[in-house]
């Protein structure tokens, strides 16, 4: 029996068509995503394409609370969620970071702002010598 058992674990595991399709997708998806640095945080260039685990990380090094991180998590707080929020949907120990919060997740909304207007900006026509 436990030979039978190990002979099918052996097996290469097939995957349907629509599941490879689905992983190349992503795969895909994941190489023409433009990343940036922000601080020390290697991230979506767009901030409203950041997963919920890239909010958390990004709001954990700029004075967000256990709290405040344990909010993302559970109300699934993604990129495009957490610009929508202002810094009196969450509460702080202090007045300096709220402060500090609000005006990290100022500049990061003018950030995306920008990184949406120049992705929808035509290229410049090229230039021809006359």
């Amino acid at each position: 029996m436990f030979d039978a058992m190990n002979s099918v674990s052996q097996l290469p595991l097939q995957t349907s068509g629509l599941s490879k399709k689905i992983t190349e997708a992503a795969e895909e998806s994941r190489e023409t995503l433009q990343m940036a640095w922000f601080g020390d945080l290697q991230l979506p260039a767009l901030p409203s394409q950041w997963s919920v685990q890239q909010v958390k990380a990004w709001a954990a090094k700029n004075e967000a609370t256990p709290i405040i991180l344990q909010l993302i998590e559970s109300e699934q707080i993604d990129g495009r969620t957490f610009l929508m929020s202002t810094v009196d949907d969450f509460t702080f120990p202090t007045m300096g970071h709220r402060i500090r919060f609000r005006n990290a997740l100022e500049s990061l909304k003018v950030i995306n702002e920008r990184g949406l207007r120049s992705a929808d900006e035509p290229a410049a026509p090229p230039e021809y010598e006359i």
